[in-house]
């Protein structure tokens, strides 16, 4: 079985917990629902989910796609810098990466126009190796505690309650280092 046809046959075992359309829906129709985002080719999958196969891997700028059926998609996906940083380095330039899609979505009055935004990072260039893990929720650096990317997109949220949306923000290890980031992140029309 190829990988297209794993999927198909396990969204087939619980249809009604995916949507499988290729246009943009609104929430009304996402509601208890997966949306299928397909990175995948495979047979007959020509308006199954919506094609984001020009998906970039590690850009430094955040890439749109737009798709023949009008879903654009504006896409932060940054995970891993291509020479060595040290930690301190690499937890503000996730930041800032960060940081600079939400303001742009918040700004953006087009519904439309779906943001996805990715707080995951890690380096594994020598001399330097940070987990993921580490980077999310900090660690030590030259015998000092530094806050992760979590505890600063947190602050973010809490010095930015005015905006509007922010998209969709996926995180690792949101649980920590405090407990109440994902509250933090709320659906605003």
């Amino acid at each position: 079985m190829s990988f297209a046809e794993a999927v198909v046959a396990t969204i087939n075992r619980a249809p009604q917990y995916w949507r499988t359309a290729n246009t943009t829906p609104s929430l009304q129709d996402l509601r208890g629902r997966i949306q299928l985002f397909r990175r995948f080719t495979g047979p007959d999958l020509y308006a199954y989910g919506i094609n984001v196969t020009r998906w970039e891997d590690n850009p430094v700028e955040p890439f749109t796609i737009r798709t023949f059926r009008g879903v654009q998609l504006t896409i932060q996906d940054h995970y891993n810098p291509t020479s060595p940083v040290s930690l301190p380095s690499l937890i503000t330039m996730k930041t800032d990466n960060v940081i600079a899609l939400l303001d742009r979505a918040s700004a953006d009055q087009d519904a439309t126009h779906w943001y996805i935004n990715f707080t995951s990072v890690y380096e594994i260039n020598y001399p330097y190796l940070v987990t993921p893990r580490e980077a999310a929720i900090g660690g030590w650096f030259a015998f000092a505690w530094l806050p992760g990317i979590n505890a600063k997109v947190y602050e973010y949220f809490k010095t930015h309650a005015e905006k509007k949306r922010y998209g969709i923000v996926v995180m690792d290890f949101p649980e920590s280092p405090m407990p109440d980031l994902i509250a933090a992140v709320r659906f605003r029309v």
